[in-house]
C-alpha cells in the first residue's frame, strides 16, 4: 500500500474505535442541537488525530523493522495503538464518570476522555521520531 491507502485504513479503524466509544456512552447521550454539532466535530477531530497517530506509528514500524508485506505496519499499528487507546479511554471513564452531570457535561466528558489519550500518543510519537 502507498501512503494514502494506509492513512485511509487508519481513519477507518479510528472511526470504528470511536463508534465503539459512542455506543458505550449512548445511554448518557441526550444532546441539544449545539451539543450535537460540538460532539460530532470533536469526534471527527479526535478520530483524525488518532488516525494520524496510527499512521505515524506504522511509518515508525516500517522504518525500524524489515517488513515483507506492505499492510503489516498498519496491522501492527492497529493491534498496538487500538487496544491501548481503548484501555486508556476505559480508565478515564472509570475514574471521571462520577463527575458527569455534577460538574461537567457529557460533551466535555467525551472530549476529555478521547482527546487526552490522543494528545499523549502524539507526544509519544513526537519523542520517538525525533
Amino acid at each position: 500500500m502507498v501512503g494514502r491507502e494506509e492513512f485511509v485504513m487508519c481513519v477507518g479503524v479510528s472511526l470504528i474505535i470511536h463508534a465503539i466509544i459512542v455506543f458505550s456512552l449512548s445511554e448518557w447521550l441526550i444532546l441539544g442541537v449545539l451539543d450535537t454539532y460540538i460532539f460530532v466535530i470533536s469526534m471527527l477531530a479526535v478520530a483524525m488525530a488518532l488516525a494520524y497517530v496510527m499512521y505515524e506509528f506504522a511509518m515508525y514500524v516500517r522504518n525500524k523493522i524489515t517488513i515483507k508485506d506492505p499492510i503489516e505496519p498498519v496491522a501492527i499499528s492497529t493491534v498496538v495503538v487500538g487496544p491501548l487507546y481503548l484501555a486508556m479511554v476505559y480508565g478515564m471513564v472509570t475514574y471521571i464518570a462520577k463527575y458527569v452531570f455534577e460538574s461537567i457535561g457529557i460533551v466535555e466528558f467525551y472530549v476529555l476522555i478521547t482527546a487526552v489519550p490522543v494528545i499523549l500518543f502524539i507526544i509519544t510519537i513526537y519523542l520517538l521520531t525525533s
